[in-house]
């Protein structure tokens, strides 16, 4: 448009029709590309560039191949006319061509255009290209130009709907972000720089020495200017292109570096399980790697329906209301589903659109500057709200593309978050009904031993008070005084110690069927001391031969106590419900012994500890390995699918125990494996990550100390 302009300025002031001709082919290189360039400009003002490339650079060809060079013969241009107004184009015997051309396509830019107001696009893209259909439409106006190079006496004006359509458009560049001003202003400089300095000051220098490049290239000499000319604009071409990205990189480092840091982030981050931990890093990036005065996050709360401020930083507003569905502003997110910036509603209330204005006053009360919703599938999970940069810079396109996809990817790592929070609460309740059942394994055997502990408390304290009663320490001489406190105290230590063990049995309950709690750091040795203390409750473990080789000194793990002993407890148990099994099926001659069994049978568990260094990572491997009846490979593929079971009946498995051991390793960062034979025996393999930390174990929890 610059260059149709001022060739037009020109052609009009010139005196000379030859002057005025030379003026006129001029001011049609710019004619020529003005179609060309306002149809890309437009389709890569919707971005939608990449869709019509193929068609770009078709225009691009025709106009560089065709136009261009008739342009500059009398086929286009016959000549100048002289009217009162000053010289014109005349139209030579193709010009009609041009005229079609660019009808053609600057009606499909703005099919382009309003084919973009059908789509579900937010209301500042909206807007954006609202001004952007109104621009190009005013400017198609100017080609009324054309009509006095046939003839008709029409005072050019097309200069007014062109200054109009810039107008246009630096108002929306300025108050709409229809582009990144400052980079759009940084390619222009460059753009100039580079073609004045190749191009520009080889046509000085041809005017200046036109005189000598006749005599040393004879009259020809302007052949050679222009073959110059070619491969000068060739090279300048490049040449833009190298500056402008240097000149890019350095405008847009700091932009270009916190979106690299947030993409990372959005996909890094559904890799956290933890939902504060996940919300805090979020706020924490916004406000530190793009530099926003405030952030905060809204999630949905399934229970009360409304959205909640789960988490800020920096936030200026002091307890943040909540949302429900019904809000103007959730209504308007729902609606829309894209990122909406403050200043950009506020300028459309102003415009008349006042069904907006409860979304502007939500958003100023709450000082918020971007809007980023968080979808999942039709679902709006909660939204991310950011104060103004520190910088006082405008959110750019760019930017908001960025947050939606950091929005997108924050939704899914909230669900994850949710889910993973939802299948530990139901693992718990896994854990406890696996407890429960084996408390009710347990009770006949703690029952039997609670009892004995009382009756032997019962006899203990009826036999003292016979013998008290009987004896009257005022008749009986000192030898049988001293005999018979001898006795009471003997029995009082009988009672204390009877009551101890009671206790000591009512305390392992107690441990075993409390929750779990907090990961400290502790021994493999004291886990299956713990849960060989249970066991015996569950199990006659003097009735196998039961060897233990679980060294103090290996490394520690990190973990929960009553989590670990309730998975060596289920091995235990299940290790001698196999061996019991295996027992009756050889006595019944359903299996054949093994060749390590003893003869008579008797069952074998061995539990053995050991470190290893496995992929640069130190482990603490727990086996054990029992003589029992062992599995079928069948079996052995489905042993950690929930509810299935090898057992007889439902009262002597449920089928999670051994699911319930691998989610707890696993959720200790360990693995559990196994190998069996049918007939042979079964070995169970815990590796867990070694803590190499230099910090004392938690020693198990001791009985209070007698009294001597």
């Amino acid at each position: 448009m610059f260059t149709w302009q001022l060739g037009t300025a020109l052609l009009l002031i010139s005196v000379i029709p030859e002057i005025a001709y030379r003026w006129s082919q001029f001011a049609y290189v710019g004619v020529t590309f003005i179609p060309v360039t306002a149809y890309h400009f437009i389709t890569t003002s919707v971005r939608e560039e990449k869709v019509h490339k193929k068609v770009i650079w078709l225009n691009y060809s025709i106009a560089t191949l065709i136009f261009l060079p008739l342009s500059q013969t009398r086929y286009i241009l016959e000549g100048v006319q002289h009217y009162t107004w000053g010289y014109w184009f005349k139209a030579g015997s193709l010009h009609s061509s041009f005229p079609v051309f660019f009808g053609v396509l600057m009606l499909m830019g703005l099919r382009v255009l309003y084919q973009g107001f059908q789509r579900e696009i937010s209301g500042s893209e909206r807007t954006r290209r609202r001004y952007l259909f109104i621009a190009i439409a005013i400017s198609c106006i100017g080609s009324v130009d054309y009509l006095p190079d046939y003839g008709f006496s029409l005072y050019p004006f097309g200069y007014l709907p062109v200054f109009t359509c810039i107008s246009i458009l630096a108002y929306a560049i300025v108050r709409h972000r229809l582009m990144n001003i400052s980079l759009a202003i940084t390619r222009t400089a460059v753009f100039m720089l580079v073609y004045a300095a190749v191009l520009g000051l080889p046509f000085f220098a041809a005017l200046t020495w036109q005189t000598q490049l006749e005599s040393f290239l004879g009259y020809r000499w302007w052949v050679w200017v222009l073959l110059t000319y070619a491969a000068l604009a060739t090279a300048a071409h490049y040449a833009n292109m190298y500056f402008q990205k240097q000149a890019e990189e350095r405008l847009m480092a700091e932009q270009r570096r916190y979106q690299s840091v947030l993409r990372q982030a959005a996909q890094g981050m559904i890799l956290i399980k933890e939902m504060k931990k996940l919300l805090s890093l979020v706020v924490h990036l916004l406000t530190q790697k793009v530099r926003v005065k405030h952030a905060a996050i809204y999630l949905w709360d399934e229970k009360t329906k409304r959205f909640y401020c789960q988490a800020a930083r920096q936030w200026p507003v002091k307890d943040p209301p909540p949302f429900a569905p019904g809000d103007s502003l959730v209504e308007y997110i729902n609606w829309h589903r894209t990122p909406m910036v403050t200043e950009e509603l506020y300028l459309q209330t102003r415009g008349g659109t006042k069904e907006l204005q409860g979304v502007v006053t939500s958003l100023k009360n709450l000082q918020a500057a971007v809007l980023i919703p968080s979808f999942t599938e039709d679902r709006c999970e909660g939204f991310l709200l950011l104060g103004d940069k520190l910088s006082g810079a405008l959110f750019t396109s760019d930017d908001l593309q960025v947050f939606q996809v950091l929005a997108s990817q924050t939704a899914l790592a909230i669900e994850n978050a949710q889910f993973y929070e939802e299948l530990k609460r139901t693992q718990t309740d896994l854990f406890q009904t696996a407890k429960m059942a084996s408390l009710g394994h347990m009770a006949g055997g703690m029952s039997h031993q609670i009892n004995n502990r009382f009756h032997v408390l019962t006899i203990l304290a009826g036999t003292l008070r016979s013998v008290m009663k009987d004896s009257d320490p005022t008749t009986m001489d000192k030898a049988k005084l001293t005999e018979l406190w001898g006795k009471a105290v003997e029995t009082l230590s009988k009672l204390e110690d009877n009551a101890f063990r009671g206790g000591d049995i009512v305390k392992t309950l107690l441990k075993f069927s409390r929750p779990s709690g907090d990961y400290k750091l502790l021994s493999l040795a004291q886990v299956v001391k713990t849960a060989r203390d249970v066991a015996q409750f569950r199990v006659n473990l003097a009735s196998i031969d039961f060897r233990e080789d679980v060294p103090e000194n290996l490394p520690q793990v990190r973990g929960d106590m009553n989590q670990l002993a309730d998975s060596v407890f289920n091995l235990i148990t299940n290790a001698f419900d196999a061996i019991s099994k295996k027992a009756t099926m050889l006595e019944d001659k359903l299996l054949p012994p093994a060749p390590n069994d003893s003869v008579p049978f008797r069952g074998r568990l061995w539990a053995r500890a050991y470190s290893e260094r496995k992929d640069d990572r130190d482990f603490v491997v727990l086996e054990f390995q029992d003589n029992g009846v062992g599995m079928t490979s069948a079996e052995l593929d489905n042993i950690f699918v929930p509810f299935f079971t090898t057992k007889a009946t439902a009262q002597k498995g449920t089928g999670l125990g051994l699911y319930v051991i691998q989610r707890i390793v696993e959720q200790h960062g360990g693995t559990v494996n196994a190998k069996s034979k049918y007939g042979v025996g079964t070995t169970f393999t815990f590796r867990l990550p070694a803590n190499t930390e230099a910090v004392p174990a938690i020693a198990p929890e001791e009985p209070k100390a007698k009294v001597a």
